[in-house]
């Protein structure tokens, strides 16, 4: 009982600077459009000096002819830190750019309904070129939306290329904040519930190529594992120069406690390692306005006992 109220005491401390929005929500699915694509992403190597080909299959799922235009567009990590990409559009190029080495010779064509054309993309890399990672995403796009500007990402798909060009890589990650939260990202120390709680990681990629952690969230209450579940297992990419947070559901947790959730991660081709913890508690919601009432309540006491004792001092 003792070992309860230190508990509740622990956690109400850390409710004054940390009870905050604690329902998880999902990403919404964007809406649906004319065309599929494949594969999604590709990643490869090639080395300067020399060009690699690919094809990707682009599909008219519509129930109308388009004409269909081929653009290739440099792409950052969006802001949301999630893995979105974010093309660069009207001629914009990133520090990583792959659209100056890339070209598309069918990059105008029509499509029936329900027809597939596949499509070749050649990649040369030049000599001298650097070492590192590069990316880019080739778009496929309505023509009536594909010309002047290229704003308009309506009705378009993409699929992405990631080139790592070997030689001299820098492959430096960092574990920029780890804890527990909602799906979204967002960490936090005290929960009232202890549904649909997420193990998260901020990973900072500081080096010149993309690379894919690897690990598992070990969750723990004293010295009990309670459950081990993998990150990552879409096996996404970190971008150069960018953040980006990994979530998995922690499962065992029960309706009151403090909770430890480890990290324990690879990355890289000399499988380098990376570990962190946090600790954070669930608490009732009656728990800790049972607990805070009783703290107005003995403030209360003790504000009218000092007042009578200074009355009967006079």
């Amino acid at each position: 009982m003792k070992r309860n109220i230190l508990l509740i005491a622990s956690a109400a401390l850390i409710l004054v600077s940390s009870v905050r929005a604690l329902a998880a929500t999902t990403p919404s699915n964007p809406g649906a459009n004319g065309y599929n694509v494949a594969p999604l992403i590709n990643s490869l190597v090639v080395n300067e000096g020399s060009t690699r080909t690919i094809t990707l299959y682009i599909q008219n799922i519509s129930h109308d002819v388009e004409q269909v235009s081929a653009i290739v567009n440099d792409f950052i990590e969006a802001p949301s830190n999630d893995g979105t990409p974010e093309l660069l559009l009207n001629g914009a190029s990133s520090n990583y750019s792959l659209k100056q080495f890339i070209t598309v010779p069918n990059n105008s064509f029509t499509l029936t309904p329900g027809q597939e054309e596949s499509v070749q993309v050649n990649i040369t890399i030049p000599r001298n070129t650097a070492s590192g990672g590069y990316f880019a995403a080739v778009r496929f796009s309505p023509q009536s939306l594909a010309s002047g500007s290229n704003v308009n990402l309506s009705g378009s798909v993409a699929s992405l290329i990631l080139v790592t060009v070997p030689g001299n890589l820098h492959q430096v990650l960092n574990i920029a904040s780890l804890g527990a939260g909602d799906s979204k990202g967002h960490i936090h120390r005290l929960f009232t519930s202890n549904k649909d709680i997420y193990g998260i990681v901020y990973f900072k990629n500081t080096g010149n190529v993309q690379l894919q952690p690897f690990g598992n969230f070990v969750l723990r209450a004293g010295k009990k594992d309670l459950s081990n579940t993998a990150v990552n297992k879409e096996n996404g990419y970190i971008l150069p120069s960018s953040v980006r947070f990994y979530t998995a559901k922690l499962n065992g947790i029960g309706s009151f406690g403090k909770y430890t959730v480890y990290g324990n991660f690879g990355f890289g081709s000399r499988g380098q390692l990376l570990a962190a913890s946090a600790t954070f508690y669930v608490i009732p919601l009656w728990m800790l306005w049972t607990f805070l009432s009783l703290v107005a309540l003995l403030i209360l006491i003790s504000i009218f006992y000092l007042r009578n004792y200074h009355r009967s001092q006079k």
